[in-house]
């Protein structure tokens, strides 16, 4: 029997929730899942990337504030399309579409947690949240960190809640580039380090720290180069403290957004995330299974993902001053940067790979799917 899966988000554009999405598309076994997305919210570049792959993809256009119209747009949608599972990606696709799956007769309910901006949250929403964590049949958490912020802050049990940590694909990658052509694209030259981030360009990524940390670090190694790659609400304004810092753009490149991020990946010498918050990163994965020396903030799973000392360093938020000093230091020591790079590219592969993510999930779809047709 084809099982007719749909995953739910608030949006399709690129993001490290969405990709994982993508992924479920792309990987989930094509004779035993019938897999559709829906954006409550707005399309964007994953939902092309499944249409693609010759995949519905429905996006509701949800209207600003609380929107009244998605309950029965929902109930409508399920059914049209027999859903077996519904899979919900944080806080508003599980507020909005809990309810109207099971009026329509959804067998099977999972709501991934993934990252959020803060803890505790809005009483009025972490209420829903752990009402609503009794209607679904099971919760996955991301990460440890994310389960442990559940069970503390909106006291679901922790055996409703599952620890399926993100993966990546880890097959070797052919690059499209020479990086000294792309270093040539870029204008960088030869003899220059490169310290890169690749992320959304938004609050919650804490790039505005990494541009404080500039100055310092150039003080010692004045023959560096820093890309920011990605786009987002806040590139203008970074742009402009990059300006206010003195920092030219010889020194400091704005990339915007950027399809070959593996190729990019290749041309650093050190990864930065120096997020306020994160779940697990898929950027820092990738950034550690290219085999990059990674400094990362304290945040979320990222002191799980990150073994501190050993296959990255670790720096509290919001501190420049410990950026510079993790940069320049690891500048300074390229064998313990070849050091680090292998065993992250090493703990990557052991811990974070994206068949071992498929298979928990394909697995716990199945034993959810098996007890709810005997139950009946």
């Amino acid at each position: 029997m084809m099982i007719r899966i749909m995953h739910l988000s608030s949006s399709l554009q690129f993001g490290g929730l969405e990709r994982i999405i993508r992924n479920f598309a792309a990987h989930l076994d094509p004779r035993m899942y019938q897999f559709s997305a829906c954006a409550l919210d707005v399309d964007g570049v994953f939902g092309d990337e499944i249409r693609a792959m010759g995949l519905p993809v429905f996006v509701l256009g949800k209207k600003p504030g609380v929107d009244m119209r998605l309950p029965l747009a929902l109930y409508r949608l399920f059914q049209t399309e027999r859903i077996d599972i519904v899979h919900t990606h944080n806080f508003s696709p599980l507020l909005y579409a809990t309810i109207p799956a099971r009026l329509a007769g959804v067998k099977v309910l999972v709501h991934t947690e993934h990252a959020r901006t803060k803890f505790p949250d809005t009483k009025r929403r972490m209420v829903a949240e752990r009402w609503l964590s009794r209607v679904v049949d099971t919760i996955t958490a991301v990460s440890p960190q994310v389960k442990r912020d559940l069970v503390r802050y909106e006291k679901i049990r922790p055996e409703r809640i599952q620890l399926i940590w993100n993966g990546i694909d880890t097959a070797p990658s052919v690059s499209s580039i020479c990086p000294s052509d792309l270093r040539r694209t870029l204008g960088i030259a030869p003899e220059d380090h490169i310290v890169g981030v690749c992320c959304r360009l938004t609050a919650q990524k804490g790039v505005t720290y990494l541009l404080q940390a500039v100055p310092a670090i150039l003080a010692k190694h004045p023959n560096t180069v820093f890309l920011i790659v990605g786009d987002g609400d806040l590139r203008g304004e970074l742009e402009q403290t990059a300006a206010n810092l003195g920092l030219g753009d010889d020194r400091v490149i704005f990339t915007g957004f950027r399809s070959d991020v593996a190729d990019i990946l290749r041309i650093l010498d050190v990864y930065v995330l120096p997020s306020l918050f994160e779940g697990t990163p898929l950027g820092l994965l990738e950034a550690m299974l290219a085999r990059k020396a990674v400094v990362v903030t304290r945040v979320g799973s990222n002191s799980e993902v990150v073994e501190g000392g050993v296959s990255g360093r670790l720096v509290e938020p919001r501190r420049p001053d410990q950026l510079a000093d993790a940069i320049s230091n690891l500048l300074s020591s390229p064998v313990e940067r070849r050091e680090m790079e292998r065993l992250a590219c090493e703990r990557v592969h052991s811990l974070f790979s994206l068949d071992r993510m498929m298979c928990e999930y394909d697995s716990l779809y199945r034993t959810l799917l098996a007890k709810k047709i005997e139950l009946n």
